[in-house]
């Protein structure tokens, strides 16, 4: 049972992951701000309704 979930949580992330990187090639910030992004929260980075859906997703997942 756990392991399932450990591969579920492990998508998850990984699609979290494609997300941010998507959000970086349709370049809503610029070369200057990266380091400055790396340390923003995902709530800064996707914005707060985004991060929602995600968390929506994720309790989701894990209910399964």
């Amino acid at each position: 049972m756990f392991g399932n979930i450990k591969k579920k949580i492990a998508q998850f992330r990984e699609e979290v992951q494609a997300i941010v990187q998507q959000e970086l090639n349709q370049n809503r910030i610029d070369e200057l701000d990266l380091e400055k992004a790396k340390t923003q929260s995902l709530n800064d980075f996707l914005g707060i309704d985004r991060v929602c859906q995600l968390n929506i997703q994720f309790f989701e997942i894990a209910g399964k």
